[in-house]
């Protein structure tokens, strides 16, 4: 601002107080002049609304468009003076700032997925491909589910048509359950059902739903389980290493290398003398004696195993042929049972 010195020489000496000087301008109703006011008025109008534009409190503005929520939520009700909008732009800079700031640690953080079904993701992908790879899964699914719905069934249409797939008849108009429907080939299955469902050959009756299903007796191209169980064929079937319990290599499991539809076993079975445990037999001799008078030397010598020197003090000894003591035989030779608990059951099977 310029400094005034003796701003009032050039009035020599004549100086006329602004109040008692008239305005004679027009009337400015925005700046409040009437046109009836002193000079000195007048400046102080004028002055005021200098001051009022220089901090900018008197510039309201109109017409800002202000529905954004960062905006509207700092002006909230406040006049929309240059001063309020300019700290207005600022607090919402302030507050953009700090939401950039903490979105930046946000973003560049590790992070860790679990992209178990996801195709062609590693380690290292980054987010653009995660959120591709899900993308594409999004689609992928999308699609089955479209095929889904092109095969759905309804649920009142759902029991006719497993009704027509387990009941498909026997192709000449009958409509008689065929239980082979339901039965894997050559597959034995116990039955304790009516034998009247078969013939006298072992054949499934079609009128009763047996077609194709057969007694295993032997005929009709079945093997005759009767009086027969099952047990694992071993020769040629892959798998592991079989147990020790099944070994057929091991000395305990001779002859067990069973292969398809061998017979094996029996219901009882006679042992034979290697079969029998090593045991023994005790010998209960109640007493005896024998008169030494009637041994000779060798009789006491072959009974005792005494040396001839010795049979002079040998009183009462005999010859082991001739104690008169024997072991008995016991058991009577027939066969055990060789059963293990068991259930009587027909077997019948399914042959296309």
């Amino acid at each position: 601002m310029a400094t005034c010195v003796d701003c009032l020489k050039s009035c020599n000496g004549i100086i006329t107080p602004d109040k008692c000087i008239a305005y004679t301008g027009d009337a400015y109703e925005l700046l409040g002049i009437c046109g009836d006011e002193s000079l000195f008025e007048i400046e102080g109008i004028i002055l005021d609304k200098l001051l009022t534009l220089m901090d900018g409190t008197s510039i309201t503005v109109t017409g800002l468009n202000t529905t954004c929520s960062l905006i509207s939520t700092i002006q909230s009700t406040q006049p929309t003076t240059v001063p309020n909008l300019f700290q207005t732009l600022i607090t919402a800079s302030c507050n953009l700032q700090n939401q950039i700031t903490n979105l930046t640690a946000i973003v560049t953080a590790g992070y860790s997925f679990n992209t178990g079904c996801l195709s062609g993701i590693t380690a290292t992908s980054s987010r653009d491909q995660i959120t591709q790879a899900l993308i594409n899964k999004a689609c992928d699914n999308a699609t089955r589910i479209t095929a889904i719905e092109g095969d759905y069934v309804k649920a009142s249409e759902l029991c006719d048509l497993v009704d027509a797939c387990i009941n498909p008849g026997t192709g000449g108009g009958s409509t008689t359950t065929q239980y082979n429907a339901r039965m894997v080939p050559y597959a034995p299955i116990p039955y304790i059902g009516s034998l009247s469902n078969f013939d006298n050959t072992g054949k499934g009756l079609t009128a009763a739903g047996f077609e194709k299903v057969y007694l295993m007796n032997g005929l009709n191209g079945t093997q005759d389980w009767r009086g027969r169980s099952p047990i694992g064929a071993i020769q040629n079937v892959p798998g592991g290493v079989l147990d020790n319990a099944v070994d057929p290599s091991l000395p305990a499991n001779i002859g067990t290398n069973y292969v398809i539809n061998q017979k094996v076993g029996a219901s009882s079975v006679v042992l034979t003398t290697s079969q029998m445990p090593n045991h023994t037999h005790q010998v209960i001799d109640l007493g005896h004696k024998h008169s030494g008078d009637t041994l000779t030397k060798a009789e006491a010598y072959n009974g005792v195993g005494f040396k001839p020197d010795d049979y002079n003090n040998v009183s009462g000894f005999t010859s082991v042929n001739k104690t008169g003591i024997s072991i008995g035989g016991a058991g009577g030779g027939l066969a055990h049972t060789n059963l293990q608990p068991s259930v009587a059951t027909y077997f019948i099977i399914y042959i296309p």
